[in-house]
């Protein structure tokens, strides 16, 4: 687990922070360490370039984390980082045991459908890793056409398995992952319920959207589900 392995890596590095990047690649997550190089290293934090080249070549570099040894929130220095790269950075305070997320500005509508890496589930990983600092895994299960056909229930099976569990449709808050039944025998597709009774979804063949949360929506929803780390 990407949250687990790096507050390991901040309680280790004592009053230095700590510094890793998330290298997306496709249907899993990784951690990167990175040696923090700043010359004030218990203030602040710096990879090298080196270091990031390195990374790039992996895979897409989807986020910086980097540790607080107190308690301290993000800095405005750190907003400002995460601005400048155009990356969500992630801020873990080691005194607190507690995360702080900056997204950066990420847009999640007006993407264009393909199976596999910007479709439903896709959105959903990415609005997740950016939102909440919550790395999920792809699902093979829904990365074709025809994926219902594999198993019965084979979406809500991996979602209970990366950390979900059900609730009730009419606790559904801002964050939770909505999973629908459209024309199908099962649930074939998910959303994240936003604020203001909003759904962030991607339709087959469309453009990713944000809809309201009503009608045909309301009446095909099967599953509304809330992460632990949420």
């Amino acid at each position: 687990m990407i949250r687990a392995a790096f507050e390991q890596l901040a309680r280790d590095a004592g009053q230095r922070e700590a510094v890793a990047l998330v290298i997306d690649a496709g249907d899993s997550w990784t951690l990167w360490p990175c040696d923090n190089v700043h010359p004030e290293p218990t203030q602040c934090y710096q990879v090298s370039p080196a270091t990031w080249l390195a990374a790039s070549r992996a895979g897409r570099i989807a986020a910086v984390l980097h540790s607080h040894p107190d308690s301290s929130p993000p800095s405005q220095a750190d907003i400002d980082a995460a601005a400048a790269f155009r990356l969500p950075h992630h801020v873990y305070a080691v005194g607190a045991a507690a995360w702080y997320c900056i997204p950066a500005g990420r847009r999640y509508t007006g993407r264009p459908f393909a199976w596999g890496t910007a479709d439903c589930w896709s959105l959903v990983r990415d609005w997740y890793a950016s939102e909440l600092a919550i790395w999920l895994p792809g699902t093979e299960c829904c990365s074709r056409p025809d994926w219902e056909l594999d198993e019965p229930d084979a979406f809500l099976t991996r979602l209970r398995r990366y950390g979900f569990s059900e609730i009730a449709h009419s606790e559904a808050r801002h964050g939770d992952v909505l999973l629908f039944r459209l024309q199908a025998g099962q649930c074939n597709h998910s959303g994240v319920l936003l604020t203001d009774n909003r759904l962030l979804h991607h339709i087959e063949n469309r453009y990713s959207i944000v809809d309201e949360f009503d009608g045909v929506w309301r009446r095909t929803l099967t599953h509304a589900l809330r992460h632990r780390n949420s």
